[in-house]
């Protein structure tokens, strides 16, 4: 799509399963501002819910 850059090869998108092992004893603002900082771009949530605080996480991750 014309304006959409192409995430599909690159390191600047992620794709986070909040209900993986490894993921979920870790808080969603701070893989997200170490990926920020890393040069990510996009970050993809699956199974937000299930995250501790999820709500004000992402919240906080948005105002950011």
């Amino acid at each position: 799509m014309a304006g959409f850059p192409d995430f599909e090869q690159s390191r600047k998108c992620l794709y986070l399963p909040v209900d993986h092992f490894r993921v979920s004893g870790l808080a969603l603002y701070e893989i997200a501002e170490e990926f920020s900082l890393q040069g990510g771009e996009l970050l993809c949530v699956d199974e937000v819910h299930r995250a501790g605080n999820w709500s004000r996480d992402l919240k906080s991750i948005a105002d950011t």
